[in-house]
C-alpha cells in the first residue's frame, strides 16, 4: 500500500516538470493535419503515446510527437495523467532513482566518515607535534638565553675585575706611602740614636773626669 501510494506521489510529482499529454486508456485515435476529421490522417496513435502539447482549442489540439511530427487530435482523448501502466512504469524508474541516489549518499556519507576519522586522527598527530615543538621551542629558548646569560655575567666579572685591579692599584699606592714614610720614621729614629751615642760619648768622659779630679782634689 505504501508503494502504491510512493508511486502515485512520484507521478503527480512527475507531471509538474512537463507539460505533456497522454493518449487515454484502451484506444487508438488519429493524428489529422488539420483541427477536424476532413484533414488527412498523418497517424494512427494508442494508448499511452506521449506528445507535447503546442495549441489547445475546444475540441482539437494541436500537438507534436517525439518523432516531431506535427498535428491535431482531440482534446478528449489527450489528458495531463499518464495511463496507470506508463505511471507505474515511471513511478519505478523514478524509485530506481532514488535508490540509486540513495546508495550514493550512504557511499558518500561512509567515504566522509571515512575521511573525517583520518582527519581526526591527523589532528590529534598534529596537536602531539605542535606540542613536542612547543617543548622543544622553549628548550630552545632556554639554551639561548644561557648564552646571553653567561655574557652578562662576564660583563659583570669583568667591571669587578677591573674594580678589584684598580683597588689593588690603590693599595700598592697606599703600602709604598707607608713603606716610605716607615722607612723615614727609621731612618730618623736611627740618627737619634746616632745621636744620642754621641752625646753620651762626650758626656761620660767629662763625668768620669770630673769625678777622678775632685777624689784626687
Amino acid at each position: 500500500m505504501k508503494r502504491i501510494l510512493l508511486l502515485l506521489l512520484l507521478t503527480l510529482g512527475f507531471q509538474a516538470y512537463a507539460d505533456t499529454r497522454y493518449v487515454v486508456d484502451q484506444i487508438f485515435i488519429t493524428l489529422r493535419a488539420g483541427p477536424s476529421n476532413e484533414f488527412r490522417v498523418l497517424k494512427t496513435l494508442k494508448s499511452g503515446d506521449s506528445m507535447d502539447l503546442l495549441e489547445e482549442q475546444e475540441e482539437y489540439s494541436r500537438v507534436m510527437m517525439a518523432d516531431g511530427t506535427e498535428g491535431w487530435v482531440k482534446s478528449k482523448y489527450i489528458d495531463p495523467t499518464p495511463i496507470a501502466a506508463i505511471a507505474l512504469v515511471q513511478a519505478n524508474q523514478r524509485v530506481e532513482q532514488l535508490e540509486k541516489s540513495n546508495a550514493e549518499l550512504k557511499e558518500k556519507i561512509t567515504n566522509l566518515n571515512t575521511e573525517l576519522k583520518t582527519l581526526t586522527q591527523d589532528l590529534s598527530q598534529a596537536e602531539k607535534s605542535n606540542k613536542k615543538l612547543t617543548r622543544d621551542f622553549d628548550k630552545i629558548n632556554q639554551v639561548a638565553a644561557k648564552p646571553i646569560e653567561v655574557a652578562q655575567q662576564n660583563e659583570e666579572l669583568l667591571a669587578r675585575n677591573q674594580q678589584i685591579e684598580e683597588e689593588i692599584l690603590e693599595l700598592r699606592r697606599e703600602n709604598e706611602t707607608y713603606a716610605n714614610t716607615a722607612g723615614r720614621g727609621w731612618f730618623m729614629a736611627g740618627a737619634g740614636v746616632v745621636v744620642l751615642g754621641l752625646a753620651i760619648g762626650l758626656i761620660i768622659p767629662r763625668i768620669r773626669w770630673r769625678k777622678s779630679s775632685s777624689y784626687w782634689g
